[in-house]
């Protein structure tokens, strides 16, 4: 049976597939008990939806919860995160060495479906777009987590739900007209080309890789946790 999406509009439920080997739950679930999943040493699947945690508390409680899963598990997926940095990547690479799959997404935070507002205002408790504020280009972006993900050797399939335009592009785009993306800074043919740009400089720090996809531009209006560009091929 497959899990549902994490995006749920529930903020606190737990869900174990497969005699024990695949976990759906949310972050304020394992909080403050966190050590209550220990025992569970067959999984090999973990998704847990963060929407509870802030930019300024996402760390400890991330670092609290992922010590007590199996370094064993092969597949993680994290929703709903306030920001996905090399800090954080560092922090899994370093408890799951054996991940062949990683899934991190922000995306779920963001409010497109009311109005610019209220879109501004979610993204403003949120790093979707790390461009220029927190790294200069899509290629410094790309070293820096190359080089926390350089740990995880068998890593294959690696979704990062960020959007690689410029963050002012974000204020721009008109909710009736996904037209109007276009007439940001950069249009999505250029959000395409830093994707490249990113996914080639990580892919030097992480050999094994065969698949890196982004984030979609907001204007796609997609739900749940696929808010994803098409894969770039990479090994």
């Amino acid at each position: 049976m497959s899990p549902p999406a994490c995006a749920s509009g529930k903020l606190h439920y737990m869900r174990i597939y497969r005699p024990q080997r695949q976990l759906v739950c949310t972050s304020s679930t394992l909080l403050p008990n966190s050590h209550s999943i220990s025992g569970l040493r067959a999984l090999d699947s973990v998704t847990i939806s963060c929407a509870l945690l802030t930019l300024g508390k996402q760390s400890r409680p991330l670092k609290l919860i992922l010590a007590h899963l199996p370094a064993r598990i092969t597949s993680l997926t994290l929703t709903a995160l306030a920001r996905i940095d090399a800090a954080l990547l560092r922090l899994i690479a370093g408890v799951f060495p054996a991940l062949t799959t990683l899934e991190l997404s922000v995306a779920e935070r963001l409010d497109y479906e009311c109005c610019a507002n209220c879109f501004a205002e979610s993204a403003s408790c949120v790093v979707y777009a790390p461009i220029p504020h927190h790294h200069r280009s899509a290629e410094a972006l790309g070293e820096a987590l190359g080089s926390a993900l350089q740990p995880l050797k068998a890593l294959r399939r690696l979704f990062l739900g960020l959007l690689l335009c410029h963050a002012d592009t974000l204020t721009c785009f008109d909710f009736n007209c996904p037209e109007a993306f276009n007439a940001g800074r950069q249009s999505p043919e250029a959000v395409r080309t830093n994707e490249g740009l990113a996914a080639a400089a990580i892919v030097p720090s992480v050999p094994s890789l065969e698949t890196i996809t982004w984030g979609l531009p907001p204007h796609q209006r997609l739900h749940g946790t696929d808010h994803r560009a098409e894969p770039t091929s990479v090994g």
